[in-house]
């Protein structure tokens, strides 16, 4: 055998045994993933019960116990709601924790931030979502659909929820009074505070649903 011969012979026997090697190692590709591995990384192994290529619609999506009343984020800057709302992530510049159902007006120092409304200011634009937001987060706040106002006091299906004018009482600063609709003549200053129209019964304070409508 000549001396060539004998190289590719001892060539052939490294690279047998190499193969050998590595065919016998646990996991001879480690960069790779395996069926087995990709199986325990993956904890979405269906969507609402449907497999493969899953065309996800709004009707489709639910949030399940303690999530119920979570928002369907569109993006970073909207939302739904479960109840029928569209809202807005704002600052809250309120000077305190958000209360939810109490309605709000633009900050005029703070780009992109809301505070309370107040008596015979009529320029609302929202409710508070949720309550517990410090003051200078981001707060969902509902500018259009139906809403939880917060009430001061007794409210009926069919009332309009205004803000607080100089005439009134009971005022609560980011709070809202129930009347009956109106008749002719129509009071503008009235007109201008309205936030909506009531869809529940409560009475005493707290919240109850409006289909928010700004003039």
């Amino acid at each position: 055998m000549t001396a060539e011969e004998q190289l590719q012979q001892y060539l052939l026997q490294k690279s047998a045994s190499a193969i050998l090697d590595h065919v016998a190692e646990e996991d001879p590709h480690s960069q790779y993933t395996t069926e087995d591995e990709a199986s325990s990384l993956a904890p979405v192994q269906s969507v609402n019960n449907e497999t493969g290529d899953v065309v996800t619609t709004l009707d489709k999506v639910t949030e399940q116990g303690a999530n119920s009343s979570r928002l369907i984020s569109c993006g970073g800057k909207v939302a739904l709601t479960p109840d029928g709302g569209i809202a807005v992530l704002l600052t809250n510049k309120t000077g305190a924790p958000s209360v939810k159902g109490e309605v709000v007006t633009v900050n005029t120092t703070v780009s992109s931030a809301v505070e309370k409304i107040v008596v015979d200011n009529p320029n609302p634009i929202g409710v508070f979502y949720e309550s517990d937001v410090a003051d200078g987060l981001g707060a969902w706040v509902v500018v259009s659909g139906i809403a939880d106002a917060y009430f001061v006091g007794d409210t009926a299906p069919g009332h309009i929820a205004r803000g607080f004018l100089g005439g009134d009482s009971g005022y609560v600063v980011g709070q809202v009074m129930s009347e009956v609709y109106p008749v002719a003549p129509f009071a503008s200053d009235k007109h201008f505070y309205e936030i909506g129209h009531v869809l529940e019964s409560r009475v005493g304070p707290g919240l109850a649903k409006v289909v928010l409508h700004f003039n």
